[in-house]
């Protein structure tokens, strides 16, 4: 066996000492509060510690002042934070970096503005990844390979102004302008004389889509109160304060003026309600006036923001699931940077030609001791430098599979951190950078956050990969040049497979971890550690790795409980894993991997849980169970609806549970939290801290909703010693070409056939008590539905 060393790329983190007193940052301490109810008191683990830029002026020594980014807080994990704030107007793109030790590495524009600081890494908030909608019924220009330049299955239109033209003519009744999307004045502060006003979703059942297409946050229909208690005691999912508004006409909150009413009046549609909003004036004198649910500010104060709203109808606008009557409701916003996301989406035609489609929120990592984070907003987006990886790849010919055709198409280069940097003309690194190549952006607002690293709670194995470099030795036979992969004659005796050989598996090896790549293109990939996470990045394949020589104690009582922070852009052919099987890794993934019958008894339990695009932006999360069978990206394992309740029968559809909603948190160069807690008998999932599914795995059903039996029968490991491993997966990229053209222009351009995922933290501790969970609030689901290709629309449509 001969080994082959890959260094790790370890761009460090700058640790500054402020340099003026006024731009500390300070401990928020607002931890999300632990769920109660009928399972344990245990909070899950990762909560974070929560940092708030200070409200003055963030000034930087030799650097002309800017307007003072709002809200910004960093959200950190252990040695990695999510910074989030306000959109900025007229702001194309976002970015972090440490703020440099003295003026000495300033560069500034002949006009006096900053242009930029010499060897600096700036870490971008990128594209938001987002399906188009129809923006007042009108699809948008054609383009290459659809007649509509959004197809008509993707089952949304925003309404802000009818389009008789297009086939919409009112809003239950009445005809909007586009001068009736602003209501009043609201505060995203309370001011004295307001109340919060709560944005709570509601839990029927076609409150939401079912259908194939987009279902992103504001999809889901609200009602916005002052008094949440009822409504969340009864299932409406609670998105928080949404603003602050007079609770009364006699509020002082507008000063001279006296706060104007705001009505609520409800409307069926096809079964459920459509909840609409309206205020004083021409609307309400058609629908009458009704009990007002807030006030408003009718003229523009010194703190207030335009209260403003979109119309959602949830239906195909070409009726291929319904029709223009199918539900829909009245989106309210803060704000004309998020009345144009709640209108737009990723759509860029007609009004919506200048949103901005750029992320509200940047990623950092590396974090090992106490730091100061400036965080600016840009007039131009960051530009893309190439491919960032672990290892230098050159460009290749594109699998034939993937090419659609073009026999010429390459993929891009990627390129190490230290190539990027030595290519730059000031050595600036954009890392995320995603617009064009040429773009210079400067700063337009900007804001000073201090942050240490988070002690996290021991866990029977952890590791956040920042301050430890480790290599990853890939490993071959005698020849030097052959992969040692781990297939053995035995396995592919196990496996029934006629089949050998590596075919595009690599076996890695660490001190503290094994490494599988399984199936890789082009033999292009790579796998290490850059700037404080692990990076792999691949054309195709399956990417795995474990703890070296660990197990954990799979129980019938107690909980293993398994936890990732991971990058996590999602399709339906690419997303992060995390794998609980009896038998070991290699093993496991080989028999899953090679076993071309659908029943091989070899192959022993395996809990998969994995995020999923079941449509263009229809965002779901996954727990299956494997058990004599294969598991291939599209060939799932039986698996559990989480995001809804059981069906009561065939002629209803289950209401939709207070899960967190996922699309926003499922963008490239953003950590997302996963805790999973499970047992023989039940699987508690978290996303980002927040309870999102339960699993009855002891009274699962063993027939599908139509009555098919399940075969062959899925089951959970037995208790006993299981192998904890986490990964990711990309299958057959090029048939994502269509996807991209509606859903994200750069991975179009840049990352088609191509992924990369970063992991923050990996972690998995056993003989942990139950989590706390309200089974009221979200009831453990015990229907099973076959798996089976790589959707799951059927049970839901």
């Amino acid at each position: 066996m001969v080994a082959r060393s890959i260094k790790c790329v370890l761009p460090g983190v700058l640790v500054c000492s402020a340099l003026f007193a006024a731009c500390g940052g300070s401990h928020g301490g607002a931890a999300a509060p632990t769920p109660s109810g009928e399972g344990g008191t245990t909070k899950p683990v990762g909560t974070g510690d929560e940092y708030m830029a200070p409200p003055g002026p963030p000034l930087i020594d030799g650097v002309p002042n800017l307007p003072v980014l709002q809200h910004v807080k960093a959200n950190v994990h252990g040695t990695s934070a999510e910074i989030t704030f306000d959109p900025f107007p007229g702001a194309k793109d976002y970015r972090v970096y440490v703020k440099p030790a003295d003026k000495s590495t300033v560069r500034l524009a002949s006009d006096g503005s900053l242009d930029g600081y010499e060897n600096a890494m700036y870490r971008c908030a990128g594209g938001q990844a987002a399906p188009g909608v129809w923006v007042d019924f009108d699809p948008g220009p054609p383009t290459e390979g659809q007649s509509d330049g959004v197809p008509n299955w993707i089952s949304v239109s925003t309404t802000v102004e009818s389009n008789s033209a297009k086939g919409q003519h009112d809003v239950h009744g009445y005809t909007r302008t586009a001068a009736d999307s602003t209501l009043g004045q609201v505060f995203l502060d309370q001011v004295d004389g307001t109340v919060p006003i709560y944005a709570l979703g509601d839990p029927d059942p076609l409150s939401d889509n079912y259908a194939y297409g987009a279902r992103v946050t504001q999809t889901r229909a609200k009602i916005y109160t002052a008094d949440r208690g009822q409504y969340v005691a009864s299932g409406f999912r609670d998105d928080g304060v949404a603003f602050y508004a007079p609770p009364t006409d006699s509020s002082k909150a507008c000063g001279s003026d006296k706060p104007v009413p705001v009505y609520q009046k409800d409307f069926s549609d096809s079964g459920s309600l459509a909840h609409v909003f309206y205020a004083e004036g021409p609307e309400a004198d058609a629908r009458g006036k009704g009990t007002p649910v807030f006030y408003v500010c009718p003229n523009k104060l010194d703190k207030s923001k335009p209260l403003m709203r979109v119309y959602y109808t949830l239906a195909s606008p070409g009726g291929n699931f319904g029709n223009f009557d199918q539900s829909g409701h009245d989106e309210l916003v803060v704000g004309e940077e998020r009345f144009e996301r709640a209108r737009c989406q990723g759509s860029t035609f007609g009004p919506c030609a200048t949103a901005s489609q750029s992320r509200w929120g940047v990623h950092w990592s590396n974090i090992t001791g106490p730091v100061s984070l400036v965080v600016e907003a840009l007039d131009a987006g960051c530009p893309f430098q190439g491919l960032l990886g672990h290892t230098s790849l050159q460009s290749l010919l594109v699998d034939s599979g993937d090419n659609n055709g073009d026999s010429t198409l390459m993929s891009d280069r990627v390129f190490t951190f230290d190539e990027l940097r030595a290519a730059a003309p000031h050595g600036e690194v954009f890392l995320n950078g995603q617009w064009d190549a040429a773009s210079k952006p400067h700063a337009i607002a900007r804001a000073l956050v201090d942050v240490s690293p988070q002690t996290r709670p021991q866990m029977e194995f952890q590791s956040d990969f920042a301050g430890n470099p480790e290599d990853f030795t890939e490993l071959f036979e005698s020849d030097g040049t052959t992969p040692k992969c781990g297939l053995t004659q035995e396995l592919v005796k196990q496996a029934n497979s006629n089949d050998p050989q590596c075919d595009g598996a690599h076996q890695f090896t660490s001190p503290t971890y094994q490494v599988l790549l399984q199936s890789v293109q082009n033999e292009r990939y790579s796998v290490g550690i850059v700037n404080g996470e692990l990076w792999t990045g691949y054309s195709g394949g399956k990417f795995r790795i474990t703890p070296q020589g660990k197990t954990a104690t799979f129980s019938d009582t107690t909980y293993l409980h398994a936890a990732m922070e991971v990058s996590s852009f999602t399709t339906g052919r690419r997303y992060p894993q995390i794998m609980i099987s009896t038998q070991d890794m290699m093993t496991a993934q080989f028999l899953l991997d090679r076993t071309n019958d659908q029943k091989n008894t070899n192959i022993q339990p395996v809990i998969v849980m994995n995020p999923f695009d079941s449509g263009v932006g229809r965002h779901i999360v996954e727990i299956e169970l494997c058990n004599t069978r294969p598991w291939q990206v599209n060939n799932h394992c039986p698996w559990f609806l989480l995001e809804a309740q059981d069906r009561t029968d065939k002629s209803k559809l289950g209401k939709w549970s207070p899960h967190p909603d996922p699309l926003d948190r499922f963008q490239d160069d953003k950590g997302v939290r996963y805790d999973l807690y499970v047992n023989t008998k039940k699987a508690y999932l978290f996303l980002d801290s927040q309870p999102y599914g339960c699993v009855d795995i002891e009274h699962r059903t063993t027939t599908d909703f139509g009555g098919a039996t399940i075969d062959p029968q899925p089951a959970p490991p037995q208790p006993g010693p299981v192998n904890v491993t986490f990964g990711d997966v990309l299958y057959h990229a090029g048939a994502e070409a269509g996807y991209f053209q509606i859903y994200s222009p750069y991975h179009l351009k840049h990352l088609m056939y191509e992924t990369t995922r970063h992991f923050d933290y990996i972690a998995y501790n056993s003989g942990e008590p139950a989590p706390g969970w309200d089974e009221k609030a979200i009831p453990c689901v015990t229907q099973m539905h076959n798996g089976g290709g790589a959707g799951t629309q059927t049970p839901e449509q």
